[in-house]
């Protein structure tokens, strides 16, 4: 059994297009970066303040974001938010 060396011509242009398409995406990725330092403290404040309304709990706010219950704690106790005794347990219950 013998071995094919590789096509380094065709590894080359694989190569040579990977390289592309990654500055590609760079170029897309800074606004996208910038887009999202400028919606991450709007979305604080509307935690904090759904939070503090009583509108959503932490754990409707976790599927909601994408944040876990103990990022919205953290958030809410950096706005001098302590959450409720309710939500310290804030978990799907157990059957």
């Amino acid at each position: 059994m013998t071995n094919q060396p590789a096509d380094l011509d065709q590894l080359a242009k694989e190569f040579a297009a990977a390289r592309a398409e990654l500055a590609e995406l760079r170029k897309r990725m800074l606004p996208v970066q910038a887009k999202l330092a400028d919606l991450k403290p709007q979305v604080t404040t509307a935690i904090v303040d759904d939070i503090k309304a009583g509108r959503r709990t932490q754990t409707e706010i976790s599927k909601l974001t994408g944040y876990t219950p103990e990022r919205i704690r953290q958030l809410c106790r950096s706005a001098g938010l302590e959450p409720a005794p309710s939500e310290t347990l804030d978990r799907p219950e157990s059957s």
